[in-house]
């Protein structure tokens, strides 16, 4: 590990579950009214993004992304994709697979400054098939390679 990691990890994992345990309170700051509709949006949209945020952070390279799709998440809330996708583009205006993907690359970021875990552990811990979708995927996200990104950032 590097020299210094460990503090800067602990931060950087502090960080993290701050930032995953406020998106339960973020509503894009609107708050909608009150109606049964709102009420079950609300609660399946919450219960999402627990089962999100519960697989952050991830702590060792044997540690992986167990729910990668709105599909993984609908089976384990016993609802279908539909419902689940409508009820948090109503709660969230975001689709299901967006908040997905923003809260795996918040992840990746945060890997690549404080571990020195290589790009393909990364990926693979991510639940990515092949280091190259992964690479590919961060660059049309992040705007630039992982290395770099890393590079850039630590």
């Amino acid at each position: 590990m590097k020299e210094g990691l460990f503090s800067i990890m602990n931060i950087g994992l502090m960080l993290s579950a701050i930032w995953y345990m406020s998106l339960s309170t973020k509503m894009n700051g609107v708050q909608p009214k009150t109606t049964k509709r709102n009420d079950a949006d609300n609660r399946i949209t919450l219960l999402f993004q627990e089962l999100l945020a519960l697989q952050f952070p991830l702590h060792s390279t044997s540690d992986y992304v167990k729910l990668r799709k709105p599909k993984d998440f609908s089976e384990q809330l016993s609802v279908s994709i539909n419902h689940l996708n409508k009820a948090v583009k109503h709660i969230r205006n975001k689709t299901t697979s967006e908040i997905i993907t923003d809260t795996v690359f918040q992840e990746a970021k945060i890997l690549l400054k404080v571990t020195d875990w290589s790009v393909s552990e990364i990926a693979y811990s991510l639940g990515y098939e092949t280091p190259s979708r992964f690479i590919y995927t961060f660059r049309k996200n992040v705007g630039v390679p992982p290395l770099k990104y890393r590079n850039e950032n630590t």
